[in-house]
């Protein structure tokens, strides 16, 4: 494939491109948040089960363990507030 064939076919995908409309864009996004709340909280619980089998100096009450959680909860409600 030489220069010439590749940039005609990059202008020939720009050409098709399209702007996502509104809805479209929001559910990209509400999916990506989604996303990334999931591994967070995959990272948290990885983190928390092994403080608790190396016995880290990590302190961890059951009053942030709830805090955490709940806020989580009210989070993941948050962005699919809207489906």
């Amino acid at each position: 494939m030489g220069i010439k064939s590749f940039l005609s076919q990059c202008a020939r995908t720009l050409k098709l491109a399209v702007k996502p409309g509104r809805e479209e864009l929001w559910l990209s996004i509400k999916i990506s948040v989604l996303g990334i709340g999931v591994v967070g909280l995959v990272g948290f619980a990885i983190k928390l089960i092994g403080s608790f089998l190396t016995n880290s100096l990590v302190v961890l009450t059951i009053a942030n363990v709830v805090g955490l959680i709940g806020s989580a909860i009210g989070y993941i409600s948050f962005v699919l507030g809207g489906v």
